[in-house]
């Protein structure tokens, strides 16, 4: 009894859990509700209707937590008026409520002569959940995965809280410039003609050409009304499901890209709604902690320069240049590190931009070279040198390194751009030394309160917002024990235990730099392309009056003839095409310690084509004419002809992004004629060595097989002896037959199995000892258990079976020897060399193959909404990708556009394309227009 009474306590208890158990477990309100509400969130409106789940405290899924990036105490949550994106995600049936977008910057209207925008015809459209039209084709299904891009305004709407908006402010300097380097005066050097003096055409010449002009608007107007319907003041749009998204920091990339073309193509209406629109984006807050300088500084600062140039540089229009400066003056803060050298993925936000920073040890070498032509021409407009000065720097930095590169005349295609060489220790604790001399020694408490505590500035990581032509994480080469942005601890007893520098870092300056020290790759592709594209153009900006640029052209130029170029072997019947491929040097280290020259790792030029180094025949050209070089406007054609095949060699007529080719043997000079066993062998280069290794295999399992029945008649002998010794003398004698294991053995494997297995009675076995397992149909089994567990090598395909199971699977034209990337983007590379081609020479070719490229391109990628990225040009009918660049309106339309106009409308004697295709009009253009 007093065992039993000292559990009733623990009797009771388990009662009472049991009750509070089954109470929560029977509530009506889940889990979430409940949390909710004991944390005072409502969950219905005032009304009584369900509150959104966009509004809903977020929940954890997948195992990813998402509470920290919303605090539930936080008013923004409660408040209607508080915005959010509109977008709905494409993955969730939910329509978020509709929330007021911030107020535009306040602008004097009056002055800048143009309508207040509060006051005109058009409002922002509604974005609604994105869906397939009736009667929507499969085609207009977008690929599978596209529609979860991070950077689509919908997905950010549902994963990132309102917050009051954070503002840009001007900071003070930490490495201010003892001295600018000051816009180049004098009067503009005498340029020879660039274009081609055109005759009149014909009646039914430009009957023809009006009709093919017509259609080309069509297809931008097609374009722009779905940007304007459904992505207003966005980025992009999807014109497969009628959203947007926001790459380029949300401040309406296709808007501003578009202007120029929206001014050349005489859409005036639209132009002057667009201008409208301009003056209601907000440069000084974004979503993104960062901002990517080199796509930032082509699409906005040279589409708000361009379209004002264009415009005639009217007041009326002047809002354009403003919002231009307003934009350069949040830019120039990325130039304020030590060596002037800028980041390339800037932290604009005060808390980041009032700390002293270093460009990275790893930059793309296109997105530190091709700032010179937009900050130039504002400096010109603005008489601002200090725009000028900060590219200036650049171009400095990069012709003191040319001579010096390992392939000197080109440079990597990943820089260092810190200006350090190391970090030691200075005992004296004195700060950073500046690398660059002209440079007033700056301060900065807020980062020696850093390095004191053993703390770094941690860089802000490329986004996954982030979207370029061609870009790399910066710090992918960076060392930890080296780079000025190390990454912090996280973690109070991580900061505790982080040990206290005795010194303050120091710098050693150097100039620009191989990042890392592996494999160095130099070409003319995606990371490098408007790099060179800007030696020739900045000539003819500047008015000649620069030589630098000239010379750094030149001494590049020389060196992509020898090293870059290569011939491909093509199928008869093709023109004389050159491509640019890319040059790989191997590690130093590897070379060094190679135990003779013969061993040592070689050079070699991948034959490598892309999309992007279409560019290169348009540059070739107008190189070739500016600067006096006649034998390079043949290889300009060329170069512009081999895009132009590889267009006409897929199913779309539209060439991939990337693939390769078969180089012919020698130089560039040097033919080679079509030979189908050749490109046979290049699509199967390991046919001998399969047959070998088959066979290898096929001995190898004939040994084993042996071994096995060898091992198992040793068995069936021995299990024999066993059964006889078992049995009595006067026992019958026990027979296995030819259903039993053994006797199977001895007829596969034995050659005399036939007499060893006559002398056998055939009497049925009685079922005891080893044979009890066995069944009569035992030897009808198409597994011998002997070898089962033995692999059989499969015979591998004929070399004639794989070549043509490979062409048909992978569906590889004449040519090619493989498509490293099947997509099309909408890329405007191909279309602008063939543009420069025909103004150049004049020749009607460029204007029938433009126009063949036209027609495959609106086949394939016309959408409902709009034209569409596809995602392979080798099927028949590709799939859209739901993706629209802003590059489409800016270049690829302009380019096929003015391959039909008035020759005279954008000359090319008169006006400089950036590398976004916005047109910058040369300081000379009166003098030519005057001639």
């Amino acid at each position: 009894m007093l065992r039993l009474r000292r559990y009733r306590v623990f009797l009771a208890f388990a009662v009472v859990s049991v009750l509070l158990f089954y109470h929560f477990f029977s509530s009506s309100e889940t889990w979430p509700d409940l949390a909710t509400k004991l944390a005072g969130h409502k969950t219905e409106t005032e009304d009584g209707e369900p509150l959104p789940d966009v509004l809903k405290p977020p929940i954890p899924e997948s195992g990813i937590t998402r509470g920290k990036s919303l605090n539930l105490d936080s008013p923004s949550v409660k408040e209607k008026e508080k915005p959010l994106l509109k977008n709905p995600s494409p993955v969730e049936d939910v329509k978020p409520v509709q929330k007021k977008p911030p107020p535009p910057p306040l602008v004097d209207y009056k002055k800048v002569g143009h309508v207040d925008p509060k006051k005109g015809p058009y409002e922002k459209p509604k974005h609604e959940k994105p869906k397939i039209q009736d009667g929507a084709t499969d085609r207009e299904q977008a690929v599978p995965g596209f529609d979860l891009d991070p950077s689509s305004t919908s997905m950010i709407a549902n994963s990132r809280p309102s917050a009051p908006s954070i503002h840009w402010k001007k900071q003070k300097e930490h490495y201010p410039v003892s001295s600018t380097i000051s816009l180049p005066a004098g009067s503009p050097k005498p340029v020879p003609r660039i274009q081609h003096i055109f005759g009149r055409e014909t009646p039914e010449q430009k009957a023809d050409r009006e009709i093919k002009l017509a259609s080309i608007k069509e297809a931008f107007t097609h374009s722009w009304n779905g940007y304007r319907e459904y992505a207003w003041m966005q980025d992009e749009l999807r014109p497969v499901s009628n959203t947007s998204r926001n790459p380029f920091a949300g401040w309406g990339a296709t808007l501003v890209d578009a202007l120029d073309t929206l001014w050349i193509m005489d859409l005036k209406t639209e132009f002057e709604e667009a201008v409208q629109a301009v003056g209601k984006i907000d440069f000084t807050t974004s979503f993104r902690k960062d901002i990517p300088l080199f796509e930032t500084t082509i699409r906005y600062l040279g589409g708000l320069v361009a379209a004002y140039d264009i415009s005639g540089r009217k007041e009326e229009y002047r809002v354009l240049l403003d919002k231009a400066v307003e934009l350069a003056e949040i830019l120039m803060g990325s130039f304020d590190t030590p060596n002037r050298m800028p980041v390339t993925y800037y932290n604009w936000m005060p808390s980041s931009a009032s700390k002293a920073q270093q460009a990275s040890t790893n930059v793309v070498l296109a997105e530190l070279g091709s700032l010179s032509l937009e900050f130039t021409r504002l400096a010109q407009l603005t008489k601002e040198s200090k725009y000028y000065d900060a590219v200036a720097r650049i171009t400095d930095a990069l012709e003191e390194w040319q001579d010096t590169t390992r392939l000197p005349g080109m440079w990597p295609l990943h820089v260092d751009a810190s200006g350090c060489k190391k970090l030691s220790t200075s005992t004296d604790g004195s700060p950073p030394v500046a690398a660059h001399p002209p440079m007033k020694p700056g301060t900065s408490e807020a980062l020696d309160a850093e390095i004191k505590s053993g703390r770094y500035v941690k860089r802000q990581l490329d986004d996954p917002l982030s979207l370029s032509k061609a870009a790399s994480p910066e710090d992918s080469l960076a060392f930890p024990d080296t780079h000025a942005n190390s990454v912090a601890p996280t973690t109070k007893q991580s900061l505790a235990a982080a040990p206290t520098p005795s010194a303050s870092p120091l710098c050693i300056p150097q100039g620009l730099t191989s990042a890392g020290t592996g494999y160095e790759q130099y070409s003319l592709g995606g990371m490098s392309d408007s790099l060179y594209e800007y030696l020739p153009k900045q000539q003819l900006l500047l008015g000649s009056l620069v030589s630098s640029y000239r010379t750094m052209y030149e001494k590049s130029i020389d060196v992509v003839k020898q090293k870059l170029l290569f011939r491909p072997m093509t199928p008869p019947g093709t023109n004389d095409v050159l491509f640019a491929g890319i040059y790989s040097l191997p590690p130093e280290r590897d070379m060094a310690n190679a135990e003779s020259a013969e061993n040592a790792p070689k050079a070699e030029l991948q034959p490598k084509a892309e999309h992007l180094t279409c560019f290169a025949g348009g540059m070739f050209a107008l190189g070739a004419k500016i600067f006096d070089r006649p034998d390079e406007l043949a290889i300009a054609e060329k170069l512009t002809e081999g895009c132009v095949w590889a267009y006409g060699a897929t199913e779309t007529g539209i060439m991939p992004e990337t693939f390769l080719l078969i180089p012919c043997e020698g130089g560039i000079e040097d033919k080679c004629a079509w030979n189908e066993t050749r490109w046979h062998e290049s699509l199967d280069p390991m046919a001998q060595g399969r047959e070998k290794s088959y066979e290898r295999q096929m001995a190898y399992y004939s040994s084993q097989v042996s071994a096995a029945y060898a091992k198992a008649s040793e068995s069936a002998a021995r299990a024999s002896d066993d059964v006889a010794q078992a049995a009595t003398p006067t026992a019958q004698t026990v027979n296995i037959g030819t259903s039993g294991r053994y006797s199977q053995v001895e007829k596969r494997q034995l050659g005399s199995s036939s007499s060893s297995s006559s002398s056998l009675s055939t009497e049925t076995p009685s079922r005891t000892g080893i044979y009890a397992a066995y069944s009569d149909t035992a030897a009808v089994a198409t597994i011998d258990p002997i070898i089962g567990s033995i692999f059989k090598p499969l015979k591998p395909l004929s070399h004639t079976e794989y070549v043509a199971k490979r062409i048909k699977d992978e569906r590889i034209p004449k040519g090619f020897n493989s498509i490293t990337t099947r997509n099309y983007l909408l890329r405007p590379e191909a279309i602008e060399s063939v543009w420069y081609m025909y103004r150049i020479t004049g020749s009607p070719h460029w204007r029938q193959v433009g126009w063949t490229m036209f027609q495959s391109i609106q086949t394939h990628c016309r959408a409902r909404h709009g034209y569409s990225a596809i995602d392979d040009v080798t099927k028949p009918a590709p799939a859209f990708r739901d993706e629209m660049e802003s590059f489409w309106l800016a270049e690829t339309l302009k380019y096929f556009y003015l391959l039909f106009e008035d020759e005279e409308v954008l000359s090319l004697d008169e006006w400089v394309l950036n590398t976004e295709a916005h047109a910058f009009r040369r300081p000379d253009a009166s003098a030519v227009a005057a001639v």
